[in-house]
């Protein structure tokens, strides 16, 4: 369909989200239903702040290029075609932020932020960025959970100088380790994610993908916080481990603020 001059909206937001998925596969660990379960074309980047290499990162930004111009493609075409996190104009805001925090993680901070254009998002979501940043007090640690109560907040610390000293933790993210290596590095004016772990600890398939009730540490991590354990679930997973460690190494010295989605 690439090549193809006319497209239904349907085959063309396909089509982006197919540029998207073999782009983050690039970066990712593979795993049976990739397009790029050949490990000749994936990066395996280790974990150092600065992982993937020149002719790696052209290869990236050209793969979610391809997906970004197509969503801006769509965007021309029907500006009020629906997607699952809004109108396609939001979508393609999306996509260009979440270009920003793959390389971002993998390449530091410098090197993501140059990618980020003047101009992204409506006022509504902008103007929403600006009130869920606004209402956290100084050096909060703030977590979200979706697109829309994540990347434009992002955008605005990072485009538009504004609440910098607030730590944006996305909880669907924190179960990822190069995300978790991220946070606990300083972002702009915002001191890094509180924890007790050294990042060996929570490396995929590592000790702390999960905990079982019968775990000591798990019963070590709600007593610490003195949050009760009671729950219907009997098992905890990395990004629970990790914020229940962020609640008990923080000893309530930062304030911790929570958009309505988490």
């Amino acid at each position: 369909y690439k090549d193809s001059a006319v497209l239904s909206d349907e085959k063309l937001y396909a089509l982006g989200k197919a540029y998207s998925a073999y782009a983050t596969d690039l970066i990712n660990d593979t795993s049976y239903f990739s397009v790029t379960s050949n490990a000749e074309l994936s990066f395996r980047l280790s974990y150092q702040p600065a992982s993937m290499t020149s002719k790696q990162i052209e290869k990236f930004k050209t793969s979610l290029g391809n997906s970004i111009n197509t969503y801006k493609r769509l965007w021309e075409q029907n500006p009020q075609y629906e997607t699952f996190v809004g109108n396609i104009y939001t979508k393609y805001c999306n996509e260009i932020v979440q270009t920003f925090i793959s390389l971002w993680i993998h390449n530091g901070l410098e090197e993501a932020t140059s990618t980020l254009p003047d101009s992204l998002y409506d006022a509504f979501f902008l103007s929403t960025a600006q009130n869920l940043l606004a209402s956290c007090e100084k050096n909060a640690i703030l977590f979200t959970n979706g697109d829309n109560d994540t990347y434009p907040l992002y955008y605005l610390q990072l485009k538009h100088h504004f609440r910098t000293d607030v730590l944006i933790v996305n909880w669907s993210l924190l179960g990822k380790d190069r995300y978790i290596d991220a946070i606990r590095r300083k972002f702009l004016d915002a001191q890094p994610f509180p924890s007790s772990f050294t990042s060996e600890m929570y490396r995929d398939n590592g000790k702390l993908d999960y905990l079982l009730t019968d775990n000591p540490l798990y019963t070590k991590l709600f007593k610490q916080t003195g949050l009760t354990t009671k729950r219907e679930e009997a098992t905890i997973f990395k990004n629970e481990i990790l914020f229940l460690d962020m609640l008990s190494t923080n000893k309530w010295t930062r304030p911790v603020f929570f958009c309505n989605t988490v």
